[in-house]
């Protein structure tokens, strides 16, 4: 009972954070150090599960975003790659400046997702056909909360996935010049 009450309760969090997403008090942004930012949420991510993390490059810049929602937006992927890989498969987190945005990312060697699921999975409820048949367990809401941080940051969501080898997950926001 105590499973679908907690299932439950998430179900209502990620719903609330969703609808609150168009108050002008969903972000709380302050400059915050992209590298620290980084190193603080791979070492939130290795407890998430058994798997092989790598902490990759680190963004050498200050970016303005809410260090709270973007942590649970890449928390929230970092969850997806433990889900959708197998024990001692690699995760890597990371983050870069590139093309006038610092870009954080996680990279996992899961199942993938295929081509035809990709335009959709970001949605709300949208799920992976692939996950479906897997039977692995998700209200369809993450990739929409993510999606939903990236663009109040005035930033995206840019998924690369090849089916059988793993997924790229890239929030890309702009830096203030």
């Amino acid at each position: 009972l105590l499973g679908v009450v907690d299932r439950m309760q998430r179900l209502v969090d990620d719903l609330l954070t969703l609808a609150q997403a168009d108050r002008p008090d969903f972000l709380h942004r302050r400059p915050s150090d992209a590298a620290q930012l980084t190193d603080e949420i791979a070492e939130l991510a290795r407890g998430l599960g058994d798997r092989r993390w790598r902490l990759d490059h680190l963004a050498d810049a200050t970016v303005d975003v809410d260090p709270d929602r973007l942590s649970q937006a890449l928390l929230q992927l970092a969850q997806n790659a433990v889900k959708y890989s197998q024990p001692g498969a690699t995760v890597t987190l990371g983050s870069r400046v590139a093309d006038g945005t610092v870009q954080f990312y996680v990279s996992d060697t899961g199942v993938g997702i295929p081509a035809d699921d990709l335009p959709t999975i970001r949605e709300r409820f949208g799920r992976a056909e692939g996950a479906r048949r897997a039977g692995v367990e998700g209200s369809g809401l993450g990739l929409a909360i993510v999606d939903t941080i990236a663009k109040a940051h005035g930033g995206r969501l840019d998924i690369e996935s090849t089916e059988g080898v793993g997924s790229r997950f890239t929030i890309s926001i702009p830096v203030e010049v």
